[in-house]
């Protein structure tokens, strides 16, 4: 494989992660930004992310944080 097809499968991974965490009710994407939004009642209402660090960094940290928010949620 190719570094561009090893890049993109990156990404399409985080993707999947990121659409299947339980605190992502909806998954919207922009030509700038990954937006997740939580399921209703919580706090914050949902994260958004740049795409400008890069694609598959970006939707690591948004993983990061959605986790953070739902450890949140129980304290």
């Amino acid at each position: 494989m190719s570094i561009i097809s090893d890049r993109v499968d990156a990404v399409n991974k985080a993707k999947v992660l990121a659409k299947d965490h339980c605190m992502c009710a909806k998954f919207h994407e922009t030509p700038h930004h990954y937006i997740a939004y939580y399921p209703t009642g919580y706090f914050p209402e949902g994260v958004r992310v740049a795409k400008g660090m890069d694609c598959e960094n970006a939707l690591k940290r948004m993983l990061e944080v959605m986790e953070r928010h739902w450890k949140e949620s129980f304290a």
